[in-house]
């Protein structure tokens, strides 16, 4: 179970979870699900463009379901997805705090990942992701900001004994104002697992309803997202004769 978090919004932490995913899938032939955890702010069915049946993320809690019934396959890339609800509501909050013990009863075993995208900041409904997660991914940009408040949430994970923390620097445009990586993983102090660049077919894909690594595949960022994803499979990643070119 891979927690996707971050300090703040805006640093692409959908687009990592989403595209990883289809990689994970399509690539690395792993079975993936997807549980969109940002609850009032569910955009993982966008990246899809699919529509979001934030129903099935309620029921999920209810018990009442087979898990089966509640999940939506992405005939393209394999994944299945479970949306978010698009509103925020006490009740959503209280089915969040029950995230570990409902994945841990659900028979979500078949699976080789479950990704949980889950809520910028600090609050509650970020405590639950992590509690939930046996890893911990940390997307940040290569702003002071966005650093700082990584590294908040990496203090927090840590103090919920999480030993499995990384980071990822997203929407990277080589700028003299933005911090180096040498920089960002001494502010960090954890491992680096991989930096994407800023690319404008990532704001494409998502406006088209296709992951990037599934609409461009052979750009850069698709590399990157791949290479990133062999250190999740822990399997060396072979460039392939085009790549190399």
């Amino acid at each position: 179970v891979i927690g996707v978090l971050s300090g703040k919004g805006g640093v692409g932490k959908t687009t990592i979870s989403t595209n990883l995913a289809v990689v994970l899938s399509k690539f690395y032939s792993r079975r993936v699900l997807i549980l969109d955890c940002n609850p009032g702010s569910s955009h993982v069915s966008i990246h899809f463009g699919m529509p979001n049946n934030g129903n099935s993320f309620m029921k999920l809690f209810e018990r009442k379901s087979k898990p089966e019934s509640l999940i939506t396959k992405h005939i393209d890339t394999g994944v299945d997805i479970i949306p978010a609800p698009t509103y925020f509501s006490d009740a959503v909050l209280k089915n969040m705090k029950k995230l570990k013990k409902v994945l841990f009863n659900f028979a979500f075993s078949s699976y080789d990942f479950l990704i949980l995208d889950g809520p910028p900041g600090f609050w509650e409904d970020v405590k639950s992701v992590i509690r939930a997660s046996d890893k911990i991914l940390i997307v940040t940009t290569p702003h002071k900001t966005s650093i700082e408040d990584a590294s908040k949430i990496i203090s927090l994970s840590k103090k919920m004994k999480k030993k499995h923390i990384f980071a990822l620097i997203n929407r990277v445009k080589r700028k003299k104002y933005e911090l180096d990586y040498w920089e960002i993983r001494r502010m960090l102090s954890v491992p680096i697992i991989g930096v994407i660049p800023e690319d404008s077919k990532l704001d494409e894909s998502i406006n088209s309803g296709s992951p990037a690594v599934l609409k461009y595949p052979n750009s850069l960022v698709s590399i990157v997202f791949r290479r990133v994803a062999s250190i999740l499979v822990n399997e060396f990643y072979k460039f392939t004769l085009r790549e190399k070119n």
